[in-house]
């Protein structure tokens, strides 16, 4: 799971900084919104001060058939992780929300099977 998040997440992502953190079940995605244009530094010298913002997690469900990805929310009172979408194909999910990672467009996506708010 963490190869395929990775590569289409690096690949689809239009942040250049990004860190991987695996669990058992999960892989979250987490950022940081300024790359080496904007800094004018090489990544290593980035990643020497970083601070890496989660941002989304894709999970494997109980039973292992299917994924789904959620995003961080810091709206007062639902604060943590809200579930997106829920697919059986996880290139699907990541190649759907990976290019909004960094983008405002990320928090037009609410939570799966309820109205905006």
């Amino acid at each position: 799971m963490l190869a395929t998040v990775r590569e289409l997440t690096t690949r689809y992502s239009p942040c250049e900084v990004l860190h991987f953190d695996v669990e058992p079940e999960a892989v979250t995605v987490y950022e940081y919104p300024y790359g080496p244009d904007e800094l004018g530094m090489p990544l290593a010298d980035i990643l020497k001060f970083v601070y890496f913002s989660p941002v989304l997690r894709f999970v494997l469900l109980p039973g292992g058939g299917s994924y789904q990805v959620q995003r961080i929310c810091q709206y007062p009172g639902l604060e943590g992780w809200i579930p997106l979408e829920t697919s059986p194909d996880l290139v699907a999910l990541v190649t759907r929300f990976a290019p909004h990672i960094g983008q405002e467009s990320l928090v037009d996506f609410w939570i799966e099977g309820e109205a905006d708010f």
